[in-house]
């Protein structure tokens, strides 16, 4: 006795191989979702505050002194923050860069760095400086017409040199509670004063 397929079984088959060939064709999946357990909802995911800013920094290697590592050729204690290349005006300077401490904002004439550099910036409108730094130099925030918001964070002290952000119209300065080693008149020469 031969055992025959019926014509519905038939049409059925072909028409789910048929709309499965389709979904594999343009990429359609499926899911199954399960129940999760009752626990699981309640568990906390470290999330890092995202800083949309920081992959456009420019970095340079700072050795024990605070000079340029591959100049002086010194081992790598810390970075400098040199420039800046993104379009993101809300900059935020990191406490650390490749596990090693952020301890210095300032310019550097060597290489692309320069074309980078803060002073001229057109494109930034707040800067957020943390704790771990500990200089800024002169001159290294001079003549940025669109900055209007300079913040130190954390506590410490924090050395500002002469117009280091000179020349700024618009600028708000939030020393927060830092002390800070510098004259207000000269890094803020041309810009209005700390509130």
């Amino acid at each position: 006795m031969k055992k025959t397929l019926s014509k519905g079984w038939l049409i059925t088959t072909i028409i789910l191989i048929v709309v499965t060939a389709v979904a594999s064709a343009v990429g359609l999946t499926y899911a199954i979702w399960t129940e999760l357990a009752s626990d699981s909802s309640e568990t906390d995911i470290p999330i890092d505050e995202y800083n949309p800013s920081e992959k456009y920094l420019v970095w340079r290697a700072l050795d024990a002194n605070g000079e340029f590592a591959d100049v002086t050729g010194g081992a790598i204690e810390g970075y400098a923050v040199v420039g800046y290349s993104g379009l993101v005006a809300e900059v935020i300077i990191p406490t650390e860069h490749e596990g090693l401490p952020v301890t210095k904002i300032c310019t550097s004439n060597i290489g692309d760095d320069f074309q980078y550099r803060f002073a001229d910036n057109r494109i930034i409108s707040s800067l957020v400086i943390p704790e771990t730094v500990k200089t800024v130099s002169a001159g290294v925030c001079a003549n940025m017409l669109s900055l209007k918001s300079v913040k130190l964070t954390g506590e410490g002290e924090i050395k500002i040199e002469n117009l280091a952000f000179a020349n700024c119209p618009v600028l708000t300065f939030d020393g927060g509670s830092r002390t800070i080693n510098g004259n207000a008149d000269s890094y803020l020469m041309g810009s209005p004063a700390p509130f």
